[in-house]
């Protein structure tokens, strides 16, 4: 259960990019979460609940956008979203791809209130 851990490490890395600014309560959070993150939103929402008690994130809303996994096709160069493993392409059936999105982990939104 990495989710835990990656909830500690956001809560520390917020505290200290923004120490300057004072941060007295912080009242919202958004994430944007790839399907091949290997983070498991449920998790996620779970762990921030227990670890944000007793801090600055204790009352924020936590909010999740899942992101699905686009990919392109490196033969082709046709765009798409596959469901599963192995990436085929739709177009052409290529395995050979990049992923756009889908893999990420990003802080999208933080709301604060600050002295």
């Amino acid at each position: 259960m990495h989710e835990a851990s990656l909830i500690l490490g956001m809560f520390d890395t917020i505290e200290s990019d923004y120490q300057d600014y004072e941060i007295e309560k912080v009242t919202r959070i958004e994430l944007e979460i790839g399907r091949l993150s290997n983070a498991e939103p449920l998790i996620l929402k779970q762990s921030f609940e227990v670890l944000k008690a007793g801090t600055v994130f204790e009352g924020a809303l936590f909010d999740i956008i899942n992101v699905a996994t686009e990919v392109r096709c490196l033969v082709c160069n046709s765009i798409y979203y596959p469901e599963d493993f192995p990436f085929m392409c739709s177009n052409c059936e290529s395995l050979r791809s990049e992923i756009l999105k889908g893999d990420q982990i990003l802080l999208t939104k933080l709301e604060m209130e600050v002295k």
